[in-house]
C-alpha cells in the first residue's frame, strides 16, 4: 500500500515537475520576443541609437571643421602684426580634406559656394576669401605678396600665386560688367559698372 501511493506521488510531482518547465519555456520565450522587439525598435528608427551615433559623429566633425576655419582666420589676421604665413582657403580645404573632415562631396559644394553645413553646424568658409576669388590676377598677386614669394629663382609652382615678370597669356573680353555691393565703395546701393571693348582695350 505504502509501495503504491509512494509511486503515485512520485508520478503526481513528475507531472507537476514537467507542467511548470513548459510554462517557463513559453514565459521565457515571450520575455525574449519582447526584449528582441525592443532592441531592434532601438537600434532602427529616427531616434535609434545608430542614427544618433551617426548624428553625434557628424555634429562632432563639423565642430572641428569649424574651429579649423576660424583658427585660420585668426592666424591670417595675426601674420599682419607678428609675421608667419597665411593659409589661405584652398589651403584649409585641402587640409581638411586630407584629414577626412571633409568628404568629397562637400569639397565640390565649397568650390561653388562659401557656405557648408556639416551635422548641423554651418561654417562660413568666406573668412579664408569668398569663393572664386583667387581666380583673379590681383588676388594671385596679393596671395604672392602675402606669402613673401617674389619667385625670384623661378622655382614657384603655386597655382595661385603671380609675380611681377611672370607671363600672362591675357585675351581682353569684348564687354563686361562688374557689381559693387552696397556699401563696398561708401554707397548705399549696389553699383554695376559695365565695359565697351574700346575701355577694356
Amino acid at each position: 500500500m505504502k509501495k503504491t501511493l509512494k509511486k503515485q506521488t512520485n508520478k503526481i510531482q513528475k507531472k507537476g515537475t514537467n507542467g511548470i518547465t513548459l510554462i517557463a519555456l513559453v514565459i521565457t520565450i515571450i520575455v525574449l520576443l519582447i526584449l528582441a522587439g525592443i532592441s531592434i525598435s532601438m537600434l532602427a528608427g529616427d531616434n535609434s541609437i545608430l542614427n544618433n551615433a551617426t548624428r553625434a559623429k557628424d555634429a562632432t566633425r563639423g565642430g572641428e571643421v569649424q574651429e579649423t576655419v576660424n583658427l585660420a582666420a585668426i592666424n591670417n589676421e595675426g601674420v599682419d602684426y607678428i609675421g608667419g604665413t597665411k593659409k589661405t582657403r584652398a589651403d584649409v580645404i585641402n587640409e581638411l580634406h586630407s584629414a577626412g573632415k571633409l568628404t568629397d562631396d562637400e569639397v565640390e559644394t565649397l568650390e561653388e559656394s562659401d557656405i557648408i553645413t556639416i551635422g548641423g553646424i554651418t561654417i562660413d568658409f568666406s573668412v579664408l576669401g569668398r569663393v572664386g576669388s583667387s581666380n583673379t590676377l590681383v588676388a594671385m598677386f596679393q596671395q604672392a605678396v602675402t606669402d613673401g614669394c617674389t619667385n625670384a629663382d623661378g622655382s614657384c609652382t603655386r597655382e595661385d600665386h603671380l609675380h611681377i615678370g611672370d607671363y600672362v597669356n591675357y585675351t581682353n573680353p569684348t564687354s563686361g560688367d562688374w557689381t559693387v555691393p552696397a556699401g563696398e565703395l561708401g554707397g548705399e546701393d549696389a553699383q554695376t559698372y559695365l565695359a565697351s571693348q574700346n575701355q577694356l582695350n
